[in-house]
């Protein structure tokens, strides 16, 4: 496998810098107003209409099969503020943090602590700990052991799971491997940085090349069991506003590539996050309802067909200067995020999407 850190942290400012595209409106207005919403209702019952809907034809969009719909059931939806762990980037505590990562089970390699810049690292000839950003993990392990990643140029085929929702098939037991193996590592690197947030699976990747196999985990950030928007729209940019406040999903991200034996070969991670503020709504928007505002707000001309429909938090934040990392705070609200399944050019899995608002029934369209 390949050494992916470069290309993956330079990939991701680059996107980060390009995201200055125009969202397109698709609705009739700029704004649906809480007003417009209807009735609100409990978070235990969020999908309130869930039954009406289906057996309702809007002539907007398609919802789509509803065995693809998780129905989880929060105890509450909050307004989120999300502060870097180590804001101050504060050297001394990368270096503590790579030492006492290094002293956790599965790592254990020799070397010295050094700086480079705002760097913490240690390095045992091809194991590596580094932290970067604000509390940015990489972890790179000896390559002794088998194992490919999506950016190995002898890939014959990749298998996504869309590990975030039922299906037919269902999850293959090795995916399902896999994906708990990257979640124990992300707990493990978590609990030293002292992440705040918790840990869920969006997406696996099962690897094939042509006498080799892996797994590559794409891990998503949650709280209280709602996850937070890891994946951007085929656009490959996170749309910004106006006022340069931008979509943060790419700073959300992190992943884990695994051997054929589910042995640990990479993990590169984002920010780590505290929750500063955490306000709970009382009342939100149903299922039922929001299938309502887009049926009335959407253009006349729009015709959408969704693969799935989830309920994320949508992090957004002010895009950094150039050369810099995200750090200030990331700001996170409720939606219901009706979402048209893409693949990228490097065949990652990408989101096309509408969503709305759980709190004010407000109407987004990021689509091509």
């Amino acid at each position: 496998m390949k050494n992916r850190k470069p290309i993956a942290v330079l990939a991701a400012v680059m996107m980060l810098l390009a995201a200055c595209a125009e969202v397109p409106d698709g609705l009739k207005g700029s704004d649906s107003l809480a007003s417009a919403a209807g009735d609100r209702v409990t978070c235990d019952n969020i999908y309130d209409g869930i039954d009406r809907a289906y057996k309702t034809e809007y002539t907007k969009f398609t919802l789509p099969d509803s065995g693809s719909i998780p129905v989880i059931k929060p105890d509450g939806l909050y307004r989120l503020v999300l502060a870097p762990v180590n804001s101050e980037n504060d050297l001394d505590r990368k270096i503590r943090a790579v030492n006492e990562l290094n002293g956790r089970p599965g790592f254990g390699f020799k070397g010295e602590t050094l700086l480079y810049e705002d760097t913490a690292y240690l390095k045992d000839g091809e194991n590596e700990i580094s932290m970067m950003g604000y509390l940015s993990p990489y972890v790179r392990w000896k390559e002794i052991r088998s194992g490919v990643s999506m950016l190995s140029e002898d890939i014959i085929s990749a298998e996504a799971v869309y590990y975030d929702r039922p299906s037919e098939k269902g999850v293959p037991p090795e995916a399902e491997k896999a994906a708990t193996k990257a979640l124990e590592l992300a707990d493990v690197i978590g609990s030293v940085t002292g992440d705040g947030l918790e840990n869920t699976i969006s997406d696996i990747y099962i690897l094939h090349a042509e006498n080799d196999m892996g797994y590559e985990a794409e891990i998503r950030k949650a709280y209280k069991g709602v996850g937070i928007q890891n994946q951007i729209s085929s656009r490959s940019v996170d749309p910004q506003d106006k006022e340069g406040e931008a979509l943060m999903s790419l700073s959300m991200q992190s992943y884990a590539d695994l051997d054929s034996e589910l042995s640990p070969e990479y993990y590169v991670g984002c920010n780590s996050f505290k929750v500063k503020q955490s306000e709970k709504i009382g009342e939100v928007i149903s299922f039922g309802t929001a299938c309502d505002l887009l049926e009335s707000e959407l253009a006349e001309y729009v015709r959408f067909s969704f693969d799935t429909v989830l309920i994320m938090y949508e992090p957004r934040g002010n895009a950094p200067a150039e050369g810099e990392s995200v750090s200030g705070e990331i700001r996170c609200r409720p939606k219901w995020y009706f979402i048209t399944d893409k693949t990228t050019n490097s065949g990652l899995h990408s989101i096309d999407y509408v969503t709305v608002d759980c709190e004010n029934g407000g109407i987004e369209v990021v689509m091509p």
